[in-house]
């Protein structure tokens, strides 16, 4: 990421990029949780957005302690990079009209 950083610098006010560098907010943070769509599927770990959502209150502090060591620390767990993609086919409107 820093590498990226010092890529793009000549781009970016001193300013914005002080910005970028520093931790994240908890209101940050909570912007980020409620903007997802509600009822989507979980990820790998299995836990839906609307867990963070409904528990706001209360893991609020350690969200934001793992998510600032992750990027503070620049390092993700193996398990935190992976995903799994699935494709579902959509009806077409136009043969069930």
């Amino acid at each position: 990421m820093e590498e990226t950083l010092q890529r793009i610098t000549r781009f970016i006010s001193p300013e914005i990029n002080t910005a970028l560098l520093a931790p994240i907010s908890l209101e940050e943070l909570k912007i980020a949780t409620s903007q997802g769509k509600p009822n989507k599927a979980p990820g790998v770990d299995g836990i839906g957005l609307q867990l963070y959502r409904m528990g706001w209150s209360i893991i609020q502090t350690e969200l934001l302690q793992i998510m600032n060591s992750m990027y503070s620390k620049e390092t993700l767990l193996a398990h935190q990079v992976k995903g799994i993609m699935v494709y579902v086919t959509k009806k077409n409107p136009t043969l069930h009209a």
